[in-house]
């Protein structure tokens, strides 16, 4: 499922950059075997890569009343995934934005050093990079001025 808003790591699509739909759906076999290296793509973008692989993309747009049940499921996924933080609209921090695979996140390390990091897999304690580091959700920011926003009052340094 993708899920957009103005300020979310899934609002532009990885392949052509245009903006994603707020929530659309595809089976996680079938995203595996047609996304490859991609994190985030629009409809549009994936119907092409799944006519390339020799696919005939048909779509079904349903009415999420149509679905009881689904968008409860699919929610209670996303509650259990890790959160970082994130300024909100008043320009507080708030730890409720949900960590995935593929989004970069900042992490601030206690010598208040920012690191800019792909996530590559995550448990409910830890977000971890392709180079076997490991980080606490408490030290993950979705922007950089989130993460600069978190050490006001301290030394800053950046790596």
């Amino acid at each position: 499922m993708a899920r957009a808003t103005d300020d979310h790591p899934e609002d532009r699509c990885d392949r052509c950059g245009g903006r994603n739909m707020k929530v659309w759906h595809v089976d996680n076999a079938l995203w595996n075997r047609i996304a490859g290296d991609f994190s985030i793509l629009c409809p549009i973008c994936f119907a092409e890569l799944a006519e390339l692989s020799g696919m005939l993309p048909i779509w079904v747009l349903r009415n999420e009343s149509d679905l009881p049940g689904e968008l409860e499921r699919l929610q209670a996924i996303v509650d259990k995934l890790p959160k970082c933080w994130r300024l909100n609209d008043a320009g507080k921090l708030v730890e409720d934005c949900p960590v995935v695979i593929g989004m970069e996140v900042w992490v601030r390390n206690k010598q208040t050093i920012i690191r800019k990091r792909q996530v590559f897999a995550i448990t409910s304690t830890s977000i971890g990079d392709g180079y076997h580091r490991h980080w606490s959700p408490d030290d993950s920011y979705n922007t950089e001025a989130a993460a600069r926003a978190a050490g006001k009052g301290s030394e800053e340094c950046n790596e």
